[in-house]
C-alpha cells in the first residue's frame, strides 16, 4: 500500500451491508475487501446497521465511524433484489 509507505492516512465509505456486498461480490473479493477494509485508518458507515453487518462480519468497532448520509428515504421493497425481502427483515427488521 502506497499510503502506508508514505504515512497516508486511508479513509473508506461503505454505503451497502456485508451481506449485499457478498451476495453481489462473493465470498472471495468480500474477503479481499475486508483485509483492505482492517487495513484503513477509518471505516467510514452511512449508518449503524452497516456498521453492525461489517462488525459481524470481523471488523473491529473502534475502526468504524457513523456518518449518515444527507438524505434519509424509505427503502423501496420493489427495487430490492430477488430473496432481499426476507434478508431485510429478518436482518434489519423492515
Amino acid at each position: 500500500p502506497v499510503g502506508s509507505a508514505l504515512s497516508i492516512p486511508a479513509v473508506v465509505t461503505v454505503h451497502h451491508l456485508y451481506e449485499y456486498h457478498l451476495q453481489l461480490f462473493g465470498k472471495y473479493a468480500m474477503q479481499k475487501v475486508m483485509l483492505n477494509l482492517l487495513r484503513a485508518n477509518r471505516v467510514i458507515a452511512v449508518s449503524n446497521m452497516v456498521v453492525v453487518s461489517y462488525q459481524k462480519n470481523g471488523l473491529p468497532p473502534d475502526l468504524m465511524t457513523v456518518v449518515p448520509n444527507g438524505i434519509e428515504s424509505e427503502i423501496n421493497r420493489q427495487s430490492l433484489p430477488a430473496g432481499w425481502n426476507s434478508i431485510a427483515e429478518k436482518k434489519i427488521h423492515i
